[in-house]
């Protein structure tokens, strides 16, 4: 017996601080105060309105047709870019000869004759020259004006609008891929936040029904108690009255105290509703 009031002693003490308060709070507020946190979250509909998650979707399908128009952009005037360079032949070959020339070099000997002079030998040796074809040579010719035109070209290019919006484009085009990497990253960031507070909410969910299953039982255990202590249904009746008066009592002054709305605890939201079950079988059995 002492162990049951003891129970029924700790039972009270948690009611005090778990109220219907705090129930409604876990079960309603909770959501409201994670979207001042930057969260949408709904009570108990895995199919709610996922406003910010919904958002970061539009800005990344915005910023990736972005992106795949100043890709198509870049494209264009890269091509353009390179038109002018495919003109010029570069893997031009032109087959070439070293040109070679005869001279004269000592051989290291005495001649027998003439007065003992240094024997001399021809040989060939190259010469800073090369020998090509003339259709080879036109060839070079050729590719070398177009080079220098090229240049011409290209450096004209680069003082038109052209030029400046390429670089513009180019530049833009890294900007936004960075400002999109952020985005995804936080994308993803939000929707495992999401997922999480999902299962949280679930859990929530879970402990604010434990939590009105126990306020229930000690409800119950509360009315045998005074039941088997006091003589007569009347008596009984306003001696567990005074208790719940009691409890109302002490919500009242939690409430207060920590600058919460007034509202009925679920103990006595109970016992109104017992009371309310009872009148009911009394007007059926009076009829």
């Amino acid at each position: 017996m002492q162990q049951k009031i003891d129970s029924l002693k700790f039972r009270n003490r948690f009611l005090n601080v778990f109220n219907r308060q705090e129930l409604l709070w876990l079960q309603d507020k909770f959501p409201e105060h994670m979207k001042k946190q930057g969260f949408e979250l709904k009570r108990g509909e895995r199919g709610s309105d996922r406003k910010h998650i919904e958002t970061a979707k539009f800005k990344k399908q915005t910023l990736e047709k972005e992106i795949d128009f100043l890709e198509k952009n870049l494209a264009v005037k890269k091509d353009e870019w390179t038109a002018y360079s495919d003109k010029v032949k570069s893997d031009l070959e032109v087959p070439a000869k070293r040109h070679m020339k005869n001279v004269e070099v000592p051989t290291g000997e005495k001649s027998m004759f003439g007065l003992g002079k240094e024997i001399m030998k021809t040989e060939k040796k190259p010469t800073k020259n090369v020998v090509i074809s003339e259709r080879d040579y036109k060839n070079l010719v050729t590719a070398a004006r177009d080079n220098d035109k090229l240049k011409q070209h290209v450096r004209n290019l680069m003082s038109t609008d052209m030029a400046r919006e390429y670089k513009k484009l180019s530049k833009e085009h890294g900007q936004v891929k960075e400002k999109y990497s952020g985005l995804v990253e936080r994308f993803n960031e939000n929707v495992n936040d999401y997922n999480e507070l999902l299962e949280e909410n679930k859990s929530l969910k879970s402990k604010i029904s434990d939590l009105k299953r126990d306020v229930s039982l000690i409800y119950e255990s509360t009315k045998e108690f005074l039941k088997e202590r006091t003589d007569g249904l009347k008596a009984f009746k306003n001696v567990f009255k005074g208790f719940v008066d009691k409890i109302k009592d002490k919500t009242a002054q939690f409430q207060e105290k920590h600058d919460l709305e007034p509202k009925k605890n679920e103990f006595e939201l109970t016992h109104n509703r017992e009371v309310k079950k009872e009148r009911s079988r009394d007007q059926g059995m009076s009829l």
